[in-house]
């Protein structure tokens, strides 16, 4: 029950968010600055280091599944927007 309330309140958090057009631009922006940096790390031969910790890598990865999350909402609401 809690699950559903939460994606509830994140698909009308990202539904409103849509509705600002200047928060198009700014990701947009974020978007390409991201990507800008990603071809210059394939550019640059760096090593890859470990974290050196467990729990590190755990909150990582619950982080990143949360953003992941979060994004599908956002692209679900754009498309419950569109219909």
């Amino acid at each position: 029950m809690g699950a559903i309330l939460a994606r509830r309140l994140l698909l009308a958090i990202a539904l409103y968010l849509l509705s600002l057009p200047w928060l198009k631009i700014v990701g947009a922006l974020l978007l390409l600055w991201i990507g800008i940096k990603l071809v210059r790390n394939e550019e640059e031969e760096s090593e890859v280091s470990s974290s050196g910790s467990l729990w590190r890598t755990a909150i990582t990865i619950t982080a990143r599944g949360a953003l992941a999350g979060a994004g599908k909402q956002l692209a679900n609401g754009r498309v419950a927007d569109q219909h």
